[in-house]
């Protein structure tokens, strides 16, 4: 077994989204290993994360204090967050999307703090399923849902989740969302297919008014409906 970074509690094995994590039953967090991350992130964050936490010092879960090559802080003597592959202590702290993360250099993996998944990429389904796996491990079926970011998986843009869209698990903003994708808010989906005609009209004191119908005889992608709104 391996011991969770923060609390030393043994990491429990599971399988969410198609890749096998580490999730601690007493404090929440889960450890990605090398590449594992990329369920959720996209190569690009992945890479700024790893490349910010180059030469930086770790951070005391206690105190907050900086953590420099020492086993435990010099302030509280809270132990050094470690990694639970190699035993690298203390954990570099990098950041990526504005979350800072805890990350191994030498091996490569990453621990997520409770929450932090929310807060990294809480909008994707991949993630929603890691967290309510992780939540099951650590005997919370029910969490309090904190604040969540919605965010393209492909271009890492963050959106509002009445204009992004799903498709296989993953958030898509309107300009990178592929063929078939669904809107993530589902008032936006037409009970019927859309299309569009365009009627030029003046009322009677001579002002010009565009009059939009939907037809049901045709359909508009849903998808390149919204793109439009970009």
């Amino acid at each position: 077994m391996r011991p969770c970074p923060t609390c030393r509690e043994d990491l429990r094995l599971f399988k969410a989204a198609g890749v096998q994590l580490d999730g601690c039953p007493k404090c929440g967090g889960v450890w990605f290993d090398s590449g594992e991350l990329n369920a959720v992130v996209t190569p690009r964050a992945l890479k700024e994360l790893m490349a910010s936490a180059r030469d930086k010092p770790g951070k005391c879960k206690e105190c907050g204090a900086r953590l420099e090559r020492v086993a435990e802080c010099p302030k509280c003597h809270t132990p050094s967050p470690a990694c639970p592959e190699c035993g690298q202590a203390p954990l570099a702290i990098g950041a990526t999307r504005g979350v800072e993360l805890d990350v191994c250099l030498p091996c490569g993996g990453i621990w997520l703090d409770g929450g932090e998944l929310q807060l990294l990429a809480g909008g994707q389904g991949k993630a929603q399923e890691i967290q309510r796996r992780a939540d099951e491990v650590a005997g919370r079926p029910d969490p309090a849902q904190g604040p969540q970011r919605t965010i393209c998986a492909s271009c890492d843009r963050e959106l509002r989740r009445n204009h992004a869209f799903e498709a296989n698990g993953s958030i898509y903003c309107g300009t990178c969302a592929p063929t078939g994708a669904s809107p993530v808010v589902a008032e936006l989906t037409p009970e019927r297919p859309l299309v569009t005609h365009h009627h030029h009209d003046y009322d009677h004191h001579g002002h010009h008014h565009d009059d939009w119908h939907d037809d049901c005889h045709g359909g508009l992608d849903i998808v390149a409906f919204f793109r439009s709104l970009f």
